[in-house]
């Protein structure tokens, strides 16, 4: 029988800040946040150096992985470090909201649990998706009420229910790329492993092409110089549009 690893932990669940996840996604920076957050984790306010074994052990990495990383932490002052007595210091979400200075369009957070640490990434990304979702429909909601004037809408602020009904909604691989510096290969990556771990879900926008190939150069030629993308499924040859994304992570608003 495999024996499962158990943990002292001082917090089941953290309501991380959104900025620490936009901050991992544009400046791939997630297992440096991961190992900083597995710090808030396994130790209340302070822990010996001797202890990173058990955050090694609950990333499944190796400890001198987590120490390179808390040395990439110090540097950054991200975490505190008192080197006569070989004792980190966790710092406060505000104190790293402030240390990052990585503006967000919204004053938000995720509840993150425990058991969700490892697939920290995917979790990063499913947030990352879910804040484009709130923007747009931020915009929807002010095209629709041009006339009335609600200053929580226009900063971003949205306390209503409204904002956090689920529902699917357009977010191209371009978007995302364009406002997260990564490539659309990254980006397309990306949005398949925050589906694969349950984060968000995908629902794609597929037209049965009209256009009748009669040879495979012609329809090499339509796949090159068409706008819009071609796939073939069971036989059949579809028009992709833009892919639909649903997230499954709510925000907790500050």
């Amino acid at each position: 029988m495999k024996k499962v690893a158990t943990y002292d932990v001082e917090h089941e669940r953290l309501t991380v800040p959104y900025d620490l996840m936009a901050y991992a996604v544009s400046q791939k920076r997630f297992r440096e946040v991961q190992v900083l957050l597995a710090c808030k984790f396994l130790f209340n306010a302070y822990f010996h150096k001797s202890s990173t074994d058990r955050v090694a052990e609950s990333l499944g990495v190796h400890q001198r992985t987590v120490r390179n990383h808390l040395n990439w932490l110090r540097d950054r002052n991200l975490i505190g470090y008192d080197g006569r007595s070989g004792v980190y210091f966790n710092r406060g979400f505000k104190y790293l909201r402030g240390q990052l200075k990585h503006r967000v369009s919204r004053s938000c957070g995720y509840h993150l649990k425990f058991k969700n640490l490892k697939h920290f990434k995917e979790f990063a990304i499913g947030c990352a998706y879910n804040d484009l979702i709130i923007s747009q429909k931020i915009k929807r909601w002010q095209e629709k009420n041009k006339n009335q004037n609600w200053e929580g809408a226009k900063k971003g602020n949205p306390y209503q229910t409204r904002f956090t009904k689920r529902g699917f909604y357009p977010v191209a691989n371009k978007a995302f790329a364009k406002i997260y510096d990564v490539s659309k290969a990254t980006a397309s990556r990306y949005r398949k492993m925050a589906s694969n771990a349950g984060f968000i879900k995908l629902k794609e926008d597929l037209s049965e092409c009209k256009v009748s190939f009669r040879s495979k150069k012609d329809r090499d030629m339509h796949r090159r110089y068409s706008e819009v993308p071609l796939i073939y499924r069971n036989g059949r040859f579809y028009e992709q549009g833009v892919t639909h994304v649903r997230c499954k992570l709510t925000p907790i608003y500050f």
